[in-house]
C-alpha cells in the first residue's frame, strides 16, 4: 500500500479530474503537503494514506433506505357503486 499520494495519482483513483483534487486541497477538504523546494511558485502535494482515508470515511455516499410500500386504496366491487341514471 501506498505511504502517500500525488494529487493525478488520487484523480485517477477516484475518476475525477485532476483539478478537482488541487480544488478540495485548497478549500481544506483533504490534508495535503507541499514539497516543493523553497522558493519554488509551483507546489508539490503529497497526501498521506491516512489522510485519503479520513477523506473518503467522511465523504463516503450513504445508501438510502427502502422506499416504504406504496399504499393502495383498495378495489371497490361493483355492488358498492350508486346508480343515479
Amino acid at each position: 500500500m501506498r505511504k502517500t499520494w500525488t494529487p493525478r495519482q488520487l484523480a485517477e483513483e477516484w475518476q475525477v479530474s485532476y483539478d478537482h483534487v488541487l480544488d478540495l486541497i485548497a478549500v481544506g477538504a483533504i490534508n495535503a503537503i507541499d514539497v516543493a523546494s523553497p522558493g519554488t511558485t509551483r507546489a508539490r502535494y503529497r497526501i498521506r494514506d491516512e489522510d485519503r482515508r479520513e477523506y473518503e470515511e467522511a465523504n463516503r455516499a450513504v445508501k438510502s433506505p427502502a422506499p416504504a410500500a406504496v399504499l393502495r386504496r383498495s378495489q371497490r366491487n361493483v355492488t358498492d357503486v350508486i346508480s343515479f341514471f
